[in-house]
């Protein structure tokens, strides 16, 4: 079956009229000649040239329907058409999963941190060893923190309360000597623990600066333990 002559058949069922004009444009000479000889013969017979035009156009559209209804490709083409059609359903699917799985993929990587709730704790100050302190006993604090005067806030509260005017920066955290005494004389410590603090640091710092030393006191030590 020629394709000019399905796409007859199917405009028919939309627009007769068009086929009409249509198979009239694309006839043959010697179906022209037909035409003139059927419409002289008509005359003679007192029939009218759109009847015979009708005739004539009648044939061919009920020729053309055969041909149409009666070729096995045209429901080969119907399956291959749904069948195109569920595969390009079955990509769009595909496609709308792999969407969805990158958008899941893609909020499962976008992880944030938030804090809701601020623990101050405490800790006991005592005598330090760090030989790094520039003067008097060095504090530190123990590992254990006083779970009796710890604190809890709300984020939000805890950066509203907390002071911004006068915080210490840079050289205002430094401590004189005379001021990590009394600190440490203030918590409870007795002269004598903080005389016997100052000779320990003072001891290691000698140990820094003089390696051999520390390495012969290391030995000492070693000895003692044998």
């Amino acid at each position: 079956m020629k394709a000019n002559e399905a796409i007859s058949a199917l405009a028919f069922l939309s627009n007769p009229e068009e086929l009409i004009t249509v198979t009239g444009c694309t006839s043959s000479n010697n179906d022209v000649e037909n035409n003139n000889n059927n419409n002289n013969n008509n005359n003679n017979n007192g029939m009218s040239k759109d009847d015979s035009m009708g005739s004539n156009i009648g044939g061919k559209i009920a020729r053309v329907f055969q041909k149409v209804f009666s070729d096995p490709n045209l429901t080969n083409l119907n399956l291959s058409g749904s069948a195109a059609s569920n595969t390009s359903l079955q990509k769009i699917s595909n496609s709308t999963n792999d969407i969805t799985a990158l958008t899941s993929s893609s909020s499962e990587n976008n992880k944030g941190v938030c804090f809701g709730t601020v623990e101050v704790r405490k800790f006991p100050i005592t005598i330090g060893d760090t030989p790094s302190c520039s003067s008097g006993l060095p504090h530190t604090i123990e590992w254990d923190h006083l779970k009796d005067e710890t604190e809890k806030f709300h984020i939000d509260q805890y950066e509203r309360d907390r002071p911004v005017d006068g915080r210490k920066h840079g050289d205002d955290l430094v401590m004189d000597g005379m001021t990590r005494a009394k600190i440490l004389k203030n918590l409870g410590y007795t002269k004598q623990q903080l005389l016997e603090g100052m000779k320990q640091v003072t001891e290691t710092k000698a140990m820094a600066k003089n390696p051999k030393r520390k390495s012969d006191a290391k030995s000492s030590r070693i000895s003692v333990a044998r």
